[in-house]
């Protein structure tokens, strides 16, 4: 089986969802860069496979999920130009510096053989390089995707590409200035396996929107893994403090009324007891954590049965 420019960007949004369960868990992590973060990003998620790969349960619903996916089963057939996604795969971050999902800059970490890259997308009849702020982009129609790509190398071990050339270029821009900080509203904890950040909620120009969507402002989720308890955090924050204290209850009914209707299923049930919803002024935090075995338990005896 052959790779050619036509399927390249399809493959290596694949490569980090197929990395996580080949290798054995590393010593440490992958963490989101702030660093590479534009100005005016919107949203980012970022899936620390190093971390994720730490975690038998994620690495399982991974391996369950490529089972099930015929395309995902084809790409263990490939052999991806010399790059074992397991090995070489550190982490995978799509971001984007408006809300639509297809122009999606992704950002990979890993060891890439750039020549080999370079020449699989230069087979594209419409390739073509040029250069901004020293980082040399490579732009090529992908057939997959009926649109221009465009990717560059950040550094030696970092790979960004996606349609969106301005966004990438502001990346490239940001890569190069003074680092800065992440704001403490957004989840970080070095545990985590997977994060999602947003912000601007409430300026979506779609009519369709909820009105806890147009009320919201930043959004923050994470999960992972210490040691034999799994987590998931979450923080939103609203426009005023009784919005705040509204979704909360909301959230909090959500979750009673889940317990309720699984009160026959003890595995489910004991899974639902520990979430928790507060509030403080206008943020509310939702906190989850259980035993990733009773975790586990679930997902092979009551999500996996109802697989296609």
């Amino acid at each position: 089986m052959m790779v050619t420019s036509r399927g390249f960007s399809r493959t290596v949004l694949s490569l980090g969802l197929l990395g996580v369960a080949l290798t054995a868990p590393p010593a440490h992590g992958d963490p989101l860069d702030w660093g590479l973060v534009p100005q005016k990003w919107n949203w980012c998620a970022h899936l620390d496979v190093d971390n994720l790969k730490k975690s038998s349960l994620a690495v399982q619903i991974i391996d369950q999920i490529i089972a099930q996916n015929a395309d995902l089963r084809k790409l263990r057939e490939i052999p991806l130009i010399d790059l074992n996604p397991g090995e070489d795969i550190k982490s995978a971050t799509i971001l984007g510096t408006r809300f639509s999902p297809e122009k999606g800059i992704v950002l990979l970490r890993g060891r890439f053989d750039q020549k080999q890259l370079v020449a699989l997308v230069s087979l594209s009849p419409r390739y073509e390089t040029q250069t901004f702020e020293g980082k040399v982009l490579h732009r090529w129609w992908d057939e997959d995707q009926n649109s221009y790509m465009t990717g560059t190398f950040l550094s030696e071990d970092r790979l960004a590409f996606g349609k969106d050339e301005a966004a990438l270029r502001a990346i490239i821009t940001a890569s190069t200035a003074n680092p800065t900080t992440a704001d403490p509203f957004f989840v970080n904890d070095p545990q985590t396996f997977f994060v999602f950040h947003a912000r601007g909620l409430d300026e979506l120009p779609l009519p369709f929107v909820s009105p806890i969507v147009k009320r919201s402002r930043r959004l923050s989720l994470a999960i992972g893994q210490r040691g034999d308890q799994a987590f998931a955090v979450l923080a939103a924050e609203f426009q005023s403090p009784s919005t705040a204290g509204d979704v909360r209850d909301v959230l909090a009914g959500l979750a009673a009324l889940g317990r309720l209707q699984n009160a026959d299923h003890p595995r489910i049930y004991e899974l639902l007891q520990p979430i928790r919803f507060t509030t403080e002024g206008n943020v509310v935090r939702g906190e989850w954590e259980g035993s990733s075995a009773a975790l586990q338990a679930v997902w092979e005896k009551d999500v996996v049965p109802k697989f296609p």
